[in-house]
């Protein structure tokens, strides 16, 4: 069994930002690719839509022979062309040009939905990251506390169970880093797959902006959410599907043209005649007869029920989309003042809770239970303070794919 060669992690500089990861999906990904060619593929259609239907051609052998006045009739071959009615060629090619702009939107918001899902795979796994070196720096902690319960317990100025209460928090941290491990695993995983790489591949540490608001005006974010995002533009061009199909079927209540041109062959009959062996000519006009009016009522009438519910999920979409646009930039500035408080205010706190119960169980005037519990708020809170950034930066690729583009 072939095995794919890993990377030493340990010898690798290389770091990743989110953004060049972005690029990489946006390119690379299998899902993004495959709406790319459904986009590229209906841009092909409206060129044969517009195009005039095949020319026929047919040729007629008799089995028995037929006589004319000019001669026996050795044969008949004719060549003809369907003219749709004018006005109909030009709808087909408006209904699959705009079929084309829904690929289109479709594709773009492909784009956006993973390069959102990208993002936050990448967050989330630098969230992981970034815990298990928290962890890693508790755990040293929490051996420098069982030490000195351990110093304190042979000194008789401890207890056995503060000792064995070390060892048993060490063991249930260790644990939670050892969930935290899987999680990273599962993660590269995934993000793997998402950018189309190989399974195994090293994923190098990412880097993004820590506290970054989301930028622009609350109310030119809406603005430029009504004008691009993807799923809305989609919505107004299918509205336009209905409403050009809709016109179509009225034209099916007009007839088509059939032009053609028939030759039968005339063998010599021997007479004196001046038609005697002379082929005979024609041309052929025709037309369609939209008999069946019940079959165009019910297409005007899809037609119709179609461009009416485009209406609606317009009207619909557009109020989502506002409503989504103010409840993200209300979460922004949430998490800004929560993340930059907590930075600057909180973790100090509990920092010096932490080295205050330190020293106190040092100078034997804090028990071992109120260090180890200062100890388990400032792991809590550091794992917080890093949970807080991520969210902050996980609202730009959100919000980018509700205004269809870059911040």
């Amino acid at each position: 069994m072939s095995m794919i060669p890993s990377v030493s992690r340990a010898a690798s500089t290389e770091t990743l930002t989110v953004e060049s990861l972005l690029k990489e999906v946006e390119e690379n990904n299998p899902a993004v690719r495959a709406a790319r060619e459904r986009w590229q593929g209906a841009l092909e259609i409206p060129k044969s839509a517009r195009a005039l239907p095949n020319p026929r051609a047919s040729f007629d052998v008799p089995l028995q022979s037929v006589e004319t006045r000019g001669g026996p009739i050795q044969g008949k071959a004719s060549v003809s062309q369907a003219i749709p009615f004018p006005g109909k060629r030009g709808l087909v090619g408006k209904v699959a040009s705009l079929e084309a702009r829904v690929a289109q939107q479709g594709y773009r918001a492909a784009v956006l939905a993973m390069r959102s899902h990208a993002a936050n795979l990448a967050l989330d796994l630098y969230h992981h990251r970034r815990a298990v070196e928290i962890f890693d720096q508790q755990i040293e902690l929490l051996r420098h506390f069982s030490r000195v319960a351990e110093k304190k317990y042979g000194a008789g100025r401890g207890t056995q169970a503060a000792a064995f209460r070390a060892q048993a928090e060490l063991s249930v941290l260790e644990n939670r880093r050892t969930k935290m491990r899987y999680n990273i695993r599962a993660e590269e995983l995934r993000l793997n797959s998402l950018l189309g790489r190989r399974e195994g591949t090293f994923v190098p540490p990412i880097e993004f902006q820590h506290g970054k608001a989301l930028s622009g005006d609350r109310e030119e974010l809406k603005g430029r959410a009504l004008k691009t995002r993807p799923e809305l533009l989609a919505a107004m061009a299918l509205e336009e599907v209905g409403e050009a199909k809709r016109r179509l079927a009225l034209k099916r209540y007009f007839p088509d043209f059939l032009i053609g041109y028939e030759t039968t062959r005339i063998g010599s009959g021997g007479s004196s005649s001046n038609f005697d062996g002379r082929d005979a000519h024609s041309i052929r006009l025709g037309i369609t007869l939209p008999f069946w009016r019940g079959a165009n009522r019910a297409r005007s009438s899809a037609a119709q029920r179609e461009e009416s519910a485009a209406t609606l999920e317009v009207e619909d979409l557009s109020r989502r989309t506002l409503s989504e646009v103010s409840e993200l930039f209300e979460r922004g500035l949430m998490l800004l003042e929560v993340t930059t408080r907590h930075g600057d205010v909180v973790l100090p706190q509990f920092r010096s809770v932490l080295a205050a119960a330190q020293r106190g169980y040092e100078s034997d005037s804090v028990s071992f239970e109120f260090l180890l519990d200062a100890e388990r708020d400032l792991l809590d809170q550091e794992i917080f303070h890093v949970r807080h950034h991520v969210e902050l930066a996980k609202l730009g690729p959100l919000m980018e794919r509700l205004i269809g583009g870059s911040l």
